[in-house]
């Protein structure tokens, strides 16, 4: 067995395993591997075992590993790193697919939509936070949903209005929800808030479009 084989096969397994229990066909999950810290030489040997795509996060490097591996038939190369701008000439003439986000700004996000589910949980006597995501054809939708005091439908658009504050007796500046619809449209999603109202809790969505397409 190979360097990387066993790393190679317990990685598929898990993706079979993760495609089982969501019911989905083994086939409609595939597998980038993230070969950024790996040389050429190991990129060879799982290609060997049928791994095609793969995902580097820096251009130049990008560039001699493809040059390197030129032989090898049916590799695609992902950027899943961000795109610098004086990069993207070389970006569109190495990668079949570029994959990238401000991971900055969408962790910000991320930060604005758990720090509203901890600040208005009210009295829940067991407070409860999930954060997931679900993908379609056309986009990736992520949640951050909790059993707090809710929010009534009449303010579901309001609430991502800048300044605004519907409990004004907490602290907080009122603009972190804007921010956040700001960072999401700018990476060409949209953002909504689920509730049935006051005490059901609150279900806060955004979209990332699969952008990703070929260069």
């Amino acid at each position: 067995m190979g360097r990387y084989e066993k790393s190679w096969q317990v990685a598929r397994q898990r993706i079979a395993d993760a495609a089982a229990a969501a019911a989905r066909p083994p086939g409609s999950v595939r597998l980038l591997a993230v070969s950024k810290t790996f040389p050429a030489e190991a990129i060879r040997e799982v290609h060997a075992l049928g791994q095609r795509a793969f995902g580097e996060n820096y251009v130049q490097e990008a560039v001699a590993k493809k040059a390197a591996l030129a032989d090898l038939p049916g590799v695609e190369w992902h950027l899943i790193g961000p795109l610098q701008s004086n990069k993207a000439g070389a970006a569109a003439r190495c990668f079949d697919w570029v994959e990238s986000v401000d991971r900055a700004r969408m962790i910000e996000v991320l930060q604005n939509l758990l720090g509203n589910a901890i600040k208005f949980m009210g009295d829940q006597p067991r407070p409860r936070i999930e954060v997931g995501a679900r993908a379609s054809s056309d986009d990736t939708v992520f949640f951050v949903a909790d059993n707090g005091v809710g929010i009534e439908p009449r303010h579901h658009e309001s609430v991502f209005g800048l300044f605004e504050r519907l409990e004004p007796q907490l602290d907080g500046s009122g603009v972190g929800l804007a921010v956040a619809r700001r960072v999401v449209e700018l990476h060409g999603g949209r953002i909504w808030v689920e509730s049935e109202g006051r005490g059901r809790g609150s279900r806060f969505c955004f979209t990332l479009p699969h952008e990703a397409a070929p260069a």
